[in-house]
């Protein structure tokens, strides 16, 4: 499930759940909703998993995004998901903590 919220002029993207396919599409609407400039951060404390489709999800996102110049942060993610995330080289691109 997505859910989204707004703090401090963020959009916060809010993964609840297994972190896969069946979320692609409602993940990239939720990230399409936010205003072009508005910092991005991803909530993964409710997220049961990480498999190599949120890798592909994630990236869809980041081709959307542009490019460099706007703030995509990962927060609250688990060592198993920033592992995930680190085979995939996605540390280099997004700000994961």
């Amino acid at each position: 499930m997505i859910q989204t919220s707004q703090s401090d002029g963020a959009c916060i993207i809010h993964v609840i759940g297994q972190f896969d396919l069946p979320l692609r599409e409602p993940f990239l609407e939720a990230f399409r909703a936010a205003r072009p400039t508005q910092e991005i951060v991803i909530d993964l404390e409710r997220c049961t998993g990480v498999t190599s489709f949120a890798i592909g999800i994630l990236i869809a996102m980041l081709e959307e995004a542009g490019g460099p110049g706007r703030e995509i942060r990962v927060v609250k993610c688990s060592p198993e998901a920033r592992r995930v995330f680190e085979i995939a080289n996605l540390h280099q691109l997004l700000n994961i903590s």
